[in-house]
């Protein structure tokens, strides 16, 4: 909601690092059209590519019955450029052979993360999400009311993309997508959490938002488990590669 600023004061990132379907089958043997997949959460299949899918950032096109949908999986921000989608994609992996198990193994500092400029979206380096999803950063935001001040404007609630911080200064945990907004808005602290930075050639920036909630995916990831262990969902063959 504030915009970013710059140059390199502070960084904004999305992804969900080692748990990104793509990322663990980048052959894509599994996911093609017709892959059965949990689109928010409600059954649902891969379409094709997506709109703006290419060699170095695949994304594909998925359709799911709305009424499906399991309304913590899903949402929206507010933006400084306007408001944003927000969905969750779970795709079952098979493993069938060493190739597909090395995929599935991949750990977060071996997946590569670009930096871009925000303005034109130009190629600047390239990092790893290890700096964003490791241990040294939280995935979830922490609140600690008793520094609260109560302040009557306080900011931290004002800039929350998500409206998620309650005039009690309480946050809804279904709403929050732990992005770190708040955690830079605070000067008291009452929320706190380890955002994580990119070490480039300028310097050391320090991530101020992140669009991407790795803590809901991880959730995700173990509710699919326990669906297709329980037999309620039953994986497809794709139909055609992408």
């Amino acid at each position: 909601m504030t915009g970013l600023t710059g140059p390199f004061t502070e960084t904004t990132v999305s992804g969900c690092g080692e748990i990104n379907p793509l990322q663990n089958d980048p052959s894509h043997r599994s996911i093609g059209v017709g892959t059965r997949v949990l689109l928010n959460g409600a059954p649902g299949y891969i379409m094709g590519k997506g709109t703006r899918a290419s060699p170095d950032k695949p994304n594909v096109s998925a359709y799911a019955d709305m009424k499906g949908m399991d309304p913590t999986m899903m949402g929206g921000m507010i933006t400084a450029h306007g408001p944003e989608c927000l969905t969750s994609l779970a795709v079952p992996i098979p493993v069938l052979d060493e190739e597909i198990l090395s995929g599935l193994k991949i750990l977060d500092r071996n997946v590569p993360l670009p930096v871009s400029d925000i303005n034109g979206r130009n190629a600047h380096s390239k990092v790893n999400y290890g700096h964003i999803w490791g241990e040294n950063t939280d995935k979830v935001i922490r609140v600690d009311k008793e520094k609260c001040l109560h302040h009557p404007d306080c900011a931290a609630v004002r800039t929350c993309p998500t409206e998620a911080i309650s005039n009690n200064f309480d946050i809804n945990r279904n709403l929050c997508i732990n992005c770190g907004t708040c955690t830079l808005q605070c000067p008291e602290g009452v929320f706190r959490a380890r955002l994580g930075s990119i070490e480039i050639a300028e310097g050391t920036i320090p991530v101020s938002l992140r669009q991407s909630d790795r803590a809901r995916g991880e959730r995700l990831c173990t509710m699919f488990k326990n669906r297709i262990l329980k037999q309620e969902f039953v994986p497809t063959k794709m139909l055609e590669p992408l």
